[in-house]
């Protein structure tokens, strides 16, 4: 069996907690679910309660991640501008370290919840979702 990309799983998995486009617990004002998010939901065929918990998981995990998205965004912001100016190659070590340990958080998190839909999925819906990744088209580097 081929090996599977552990960003393209968990592209796919958290792609699952974007608001669904069913009446089951969705807000009118969240954005639509790419239509290659809803392909794969409508092929594993979830049940209701299953949506229910995979959109659960989804708003705790957006939650939990958006912040410490802003963080990531504005040491991003503070990197740029120490590289523009005098600032010692330490300091610049030392913002890169804390920049790496947020993007590790988001990468931690968004594994847990991998494994949380992971749980929810039957073992079909799991091989089923292992061969819809296997079979997609590869994006290249830097655009997944």
């Amino acid at each position: 069996m081929p090996k599977i990309q552990l960003p393209y799983l968990l592209a796919i998995f958290c792609s699952l907690t974007v608001p669904i486009g069913l009446p089951i617990a969705v807000s009118l004002a969240e954005p639509p679910l790419p239509l290659e998010s809803r392909q794969v939901m409508r092929e594993l065929d979830l049940t209701d309660s299953q949506l229910v918990q995979i959109r659960s998981l989804g708003q705790k995990h957006q939650q939990e991640i958006k912040p410490l998205r802003s963080q990531l965004r504005e040491k991003q912001k503070e990197l740029q501008t120490m590289l523009a100016d005098s600032t010692s190659p330490e300091q610049l070590r030392a913002k890169y370290a804390e920049i790496e340990q947020l993007r590790r958080q988001i990468a931690q998190r968004q594994f847990a919840q991998a494994l949380a839909i992971r749980e929810i999925l039957t073992p079909t819906q799991r091989q089923r979702l292992a061969e819809i990744i296997r079979n997609r088209p590869r994006r290249p580097l830097g655009r997944q």
